[in-house]
């Protein structure tokens, strides 16, 4: 009986260690990779210290972040903690009071307003904060998503320079969508002008200046200053008839916590970015009356560019009289252009992005006078905007050989059924006209 019991414990035993395992992985399986947070909120109360508030924490984790780790480091290089691990080392405590150097955690636990005022820092000095998100749900296990990085600095510092700004056009307006973040800054001082020309902000201003979205119309103009690097902003009161080109300078700041002065970085980044809206007068300048190919078939005048505001493309028309019928303002799909003319009246023989080019016209009569006229166009979504009373017209001519013979003949061998030429002196055409293709002789 005492073996048999002590048989039974054994594979009781062996059971048991089965099912530890079997829970264990399938805690380990069931679990999915923790997404790395998106972002935080952090101060600087005054000149030697950094507050993280609280985190954005990343979407699509299952299960949800239960915390998270602050880390601080004086360089942008911290310890990748991603993944599941047998322990809970770094999920509690933390030291707030910096060593001065390396990576160091300053606050770890559960919920997403760690409230953490990391002490011990330099005035006036960038430093950075690294975010890493941590389930545990009661395992020994605990799971680590990757790190989220930012670049920050005690209060007083001057940011460094913002390097990049996207946008979106639109009909009379531009939505300023991002600003690439600036590491220390607080805030972003953006201003619009229809000239490249702006006023550096002075390097430390008492105050923000007025910021408005709606532009007057011209002159340089603040129209955003705040915190956010992705403001989505729409900038309104832009040109409502035209593709108008418009100029951004944005300045990075931050805000000394013992003065309440800001601090501003005054070299700026410079972008431009232009409406929605049919091309405006004067870059319609792509037909020229010189150059290109003549012939007596087919004609290919020149198509150069000649401006800075590119149009998206060109909408080209030809006709045997000089009578044409504008295109329509907008189109959703633009006409098709064929080449080859079909005889008479209006046909589109050139659709498409303008640059210095040849665009051969084909089917046509010898000496006959034709005419061109060209409408640029823009294209802003899926609406490409035509200037309907800015267009460009040439008249070109077809080369003339059908009235024209060889002369000087000179004959061979005859017979009383054969003739031999031997040659003939060729046609010389006076320029534009080129040489024929070959000759047709009857007899």
């Amino acid at each position: 009986m005492l073996r048999t019991s002590k048989h039974n414990l054994a594979i009781c035993s062996k059971y048991l260690n089965v099912v530890f395992a079997i829970v264990f992985l399938l805690f380990i399986n069931i679990s999915k990779a923790q997404v790395a947070p998106t972002g935080f909120t952090w101060s600087s109360p005054n000149a030697n210290s950094i507050t993280v508030s609280s985190v954005a924490a990343g979407t699509g984790s299952s299960p949800a972040s239960e915390g998270f780790v602050v880390i601080i480091n004086t360089e942008n290089n911290f310890q990748d903690r991603s993944g599941v691990y047998n322990r809970t080392v770094g999920l509690v405590g933390g030291n707030p009071e910096y060593s001065g150097s390396g990576e160091q955690v300053v606050w770890a636990g559960n919920g997403s307003n760690p409230n953490v005022t990391i002490t011990g820092l330099d005035s006036n000095t960038p430093y950075f904060i690294s975010i890493v998100g941590h389930y545990t749900g009661g395992s020994v296990a605990t799971e680590y998503s990757t790190n989220y990085t930012l670049g920050v600095a005690t209060c007083g510092h001057v940011p460094d320079a913002v390097t990049g700004m996207t946008f979106t056009k639109g009909v009379r307006k531009i939505t300023l969508n991002s600003i690439t973040d600036a590491t220390g800054s607080a805030g972003y001082l953006v201003k619009i002008n229809t000239t490249n020309s702006f006023t550096d902000p002075n390097a430390i201003e008492s105050s923000l200046p007025t910021a408005s979205a709606a532009y007057s119309g011209s002159g340089e103009q603040v129209v955003y200053a705040g915190a956010s690097a992705s403001p989505a902003l729409e900038i309104t009161g832009l040109n409502s008839t035209v593709t108008t080109e418009y100029f951004f300078k944005v300045y990075s700041y931050s805000q000394n916590c013992v003065d309440g002065n800001y601090y501003f970085e005054t070299t700026g980044f410079e972008a431009k970015e232009h409406t929605c809206g049919p091309p405006p007068a004067g870059y319609n300048e792509y037909l020229l009356t010189g150059g290109g190919t003549y012939q007596a078939r087919r004609l290919a005048p020149i198509y150069s560019r000649m401006n800075t505001l590119d149009p998206s493309g060109m909408i080209v028309y030809i006709n045997d009289v000089n009578n044409f019928t504008a295109p329509s303002a907008k189109y959703k799909t633009l006409p098709t252009a064929n080449a080859d003319y079909v005889g008479s009246g209006q046909q589109a023989v050139v659709v498409g992005g303008p640059s210095s080019y040849f665009a051969t016209t084909n089917n046509l009569i010898p000496n006959t006078t034709y005419y061109f006229r060209s409408y640029t166009y823009y294209t802003c979504g899926d609406t490409s905007y035509v200037n309907t009373s800015d267009f460009k017209e040439i008249t070109l001519k077809t080369c003339d050989f059908s009235d024209n013979t060889i002369s000087n003949p000179v004959f061979g061998n005859i017979s009383a059924s054969s003739m031999e030429l031997n040659s003939f002196t060729a046609l010389s055409p006076t320029a534009p006209a080129t040489a024929p293709d070959g000759y047709v002789i009857r007899m």
